[in-house]
């Protein structure tokens, strides 16, 4: 907290000092539209896990947490064509840090670094009411370990994703300052690249000031394009490792997670196109192999884990799934909402239920690299999957 008031005070000193060194450099660096922000939150925990509901080294629930972040922003103003049809956002990143009270130092001081987008629902007049969402990585979490560490099985490395979510109102206090306030919804994994992985769920009130280097200028407005009308198909392959809880009901003193990895892979086509200037809409099918499906592991005299593989075609999951995709220039956030019609259900990811959601890039006209998060049930990290694909266009000649 002292930190936190300390970052308060140097915010203020900025508007002090902006006219003088920061008027004569800063601005002439840097793009007319930059802001920093702090932001503080303080978190209630979701008790999704044994481990936060009091099965830990201090046998007491871990139900709040603290979490400030340092934000440097930029706010659009319809310069772009794109800044229109999302309602003239803000986005930048943010440095965020967060405590645990209640807990011994077995979660560790997590820091990230994250992108955030926040763009309005509606705007009145100067105050708006906005969504804001965000993605990064998350460092120096205290990972599980079997004799170090054996309560922790909400986070099983050191690093994790950071995600969030959350709805806020922002008003105006003067030429250069901005208050925001609303609630967030944060969600930490890494995507059982190492188990193990329950993830932690924070949902928060926050409060979140923020200073402009220049004065607020009026939006732009155009009279926007049509509507563009062309399907387009997307062709993806996706590739990522997991892991897999080991069944140690005979295994006395042997820890239920381990070191080995299996693959997963996924073939997807996607139809699409778009219903809005920032909104595509379609339908689409993956075809996925999952190790975990097709082998088990065994252990030799040592008690040292390893694979033995079974049946291919126990490996492979057919599904269909609808799909939303919000495109902004060369960058677009994908989401997914399917159901496994063929997939084998005899180990914990067998649910059918899926969803993915991740972020684009397109580095060449039609050709993108992603990072995904596939999930089941809403709730269980099935992977990350690093993707690349192609989009076709389906123009009047080629139909």
């Amino acid at each position: 907290m002292k930190k936190f008031i300390v970052l308060l005070f140097l915010l203020i000193s900025v508007q002090l000092y902006g006219k003088g060194l920061l008027g004569d450099t800063l601005r002439a660096k840097v793009q007319k539209h930059l802001f920093i922000g702090l932001k503080y939150a303080p978190g209630f925990v979701m008790q999704t896990s044994n481990f936060f509901r009091g099965y830990n080294e201090n046998s007491a629930p871990i139900d709040h947490n603290y979490s400030g972040t340092i934000i440097l922003g930029w706010q659009s103003y319809g310069d772009r064509e794109w800044e229109q049809y999302y309602g003239y956002p803000a986005y930048g990143i943010g440095f965020y840090t967060a405590t645990y009270p209640g807990e011994s130092g077995e979660l560790g001081k997590p820091v990230a670094l994250y992108g955030f987008f926040r763009g309005p629902f509606k705007r009145f007049n100067k105050v708006a009411l906005n969504y804001t969402v965000g993605l990064g990585l998350t460092y120096n979490w205290k990972p599980y370990d079997p004799v170090t560490n054996p309560f922790n099985t909400v986070i099983g490395s050191k690093e994790t994703v950071y995600i969030e979510f959350g709805t806020n109102v922002s008003v105006p206090l003067s030429k250069h300052f901005e208050l925001v306030a609303g609630g967030q919804f944060n969600h930490f994994s890494n995507g059982s690249l190492k188990k193990p992985n329950k993830g932690i769920n924070l949902v928060a009130p926050f409060v979140q000031l923020n200073y402009q280097f220049n004065e607020r200028p009026e939006f732009k407005w155009q009279p926007p394009a049509p509507i563009s009308k062309i399907w387009e198909t997307n062709l993806a392959v996706g590739y990522g490792v997991k892991q897999l809880q080991l069944d140690i009901s005979k295994m006395p003193g042997v820890s239920p997670w381990n070191d080995k990895l299996f693959n997963a892979c996924n073939l997807s086509l996607n139809f699409q196109r778009p219903v809005s200037h920032i909104v595509k809409a379609g339908f689409g099918t993956d075809v996925v192999y999952d190790e975990t499906f097709n082998t088990t592991l065994a252990f030799d005299e040592q008690n040292n884990p390893y694979k033995v593989h079974g049946n291919f075609w126990d490996g492979i999951s057919l599904g269909f799934f609808g799909s939303a995709e919000f495109y902004l220039n060369r960058f677009a956030v994908w989401t997914q909402l399917g159901y496994y019609v063929i997939r084998k259900n005899d180990n914990e990811d067998g649910h059918k239920l899926y969803q993915v959601v991740g972020l684009k890039f397109f580095f060449h006209k039609n050709t993108f690299a992603a990072i995904g998060l596939r999930a089941t049930q809403f709730s269980n990290a099935d992977y990350i999957a690093w993707t690349i694909g192609h989009r076709i266009k389906w123009t009047r000649k080629s139909r």
